[in-house]
């Protein structure tokens, strides 16, 4: 392009002082010199007219360096880390990520399905509080004692809203997963009740091809299971029975929240005095395959 669109600028006092301090600020960064700079073997030159990529640069940097986990990452890109590279006769950018990026990465390859908030990817059971209330402590014990023992036995978790019963079951699956046990599907059974219900008879065969893959994942977790779930003989006997009945026989996992108890949950499920074997079988499998105990966890107490 021409220079007539273009004038020369020169430097003002206050960006040549600017550009002095920032200069100065790198050069007495030691360890950002030898790890970055140094290696790059760039002129003088080229580095004051690229100095906005090396600010950059070493900030990130000494963000990575003081690194406060991901979910706290201050860098332009989250996991990532600006690095200056020599392209000829001009300095370029690329991104480094970081290894607890990487790790995020692979561990949430482990899950074909994951209904939580991405603000719990990085929610382990050693984040969770020491709280007061004695079952937060057996379950998370529990759960701790299931990871190291790759103990196959469910978890039933319990209790009203907002009582952590998410977290446990999240911070277990992101275990499970880091320890790269197999394939994990944590669904929120109101939505996954839903979805079949609206495509049961208009699109089927998507229907049993979801069951089949939550029914033989090596990790099942099915969270909110409540009582304003919309419930049919259909959905209870054509999907639930199937899904709970099959990974019982077949003694693959599976972690389950709920706003009831068993027997609360068996008259959900049985709608009425009709339905009621159907429940039970469903309930008593359950019942059946639980690690020690059903777990209820009241409102937090600090």
């Amino acid at each position: 392009m021409s220079n007539k669109y273009f004038e020369t600028v020169d430097k003002t006092k206050e960006d040549l002082e600017l550009e002095k301090e920032f200069v100065e600020q790198i050069k007495s960064d030691k360890e950002f010199v030898e790890d970055v700079l140094r290696p790059l073997k760039v002129s003088r030159d080229l580095f004051v007219d690229y100095l906005y990529i090396f600010v950059d640069a070493q900030r990130e940097y000494n963000n990575c360096k003081n690194c406060k986990g991901l979910n706290e990452c201050p860098n332009n890109v989250r996991g990532m880390k600006v690095l200056p590279i020599v392209k000829e006769k001009y300095i370029d950018k690329k991104y480094d990520m970081c290894e607890l990026f990487s790790e995020e990465r692979d561990r949430l390859s482990r899950y074909i399905y994951k209904d939580f908030d991405d603000n719990f990817n990085d929610l382990f059971l050693k984040d969770l509080k020491h709280y007061k209330n004695g079952n937060r402590q057996q379950i998370k014990i529990a759960l701790k004692e299931k990871i190291k023992d790759k103990n196959k036995d469910w978890i039933y978790v319990y209790g009203p809203k907002d009582s952590s019963k998410t977290e446990f079951l999240v911070a277990y699956a992101n275990e499970y997963a880091k320890n790269k046990y197999g394939e994990i599907a944590f669904i929120n059974i109101k939505d996954t009740l839903e979805f079949v219900k609206d495509n049961f008879y208009k699109n089927s065969e998507e229907v049993m091809d979801y069951l089949d893959t939550l029914s033989n994942v090596q990790l099942l977790i099915l969270d909110g299971f409540d009582k304003e779930i919309i419930i049919n003989n259909i959905l209870r006997d054509q999907f639930l029975l199937p899904l709970i009945k099959y990974r019982y026989e077949h003694d693959l996992e599976t972690l389950i929240g709920s706003r009831s108890n068993l027997d609360d949950l068996t008259k959900i499920l049985a709608m009425s005095k009709f339905g009621l074997e159907n429940a039970l079988e469903i309930t008593k499998s359950i019942h059946k395959k639980l690690y020690k105990k059903a777990y209820f966890l009241e409102h937090i107490i600090l």
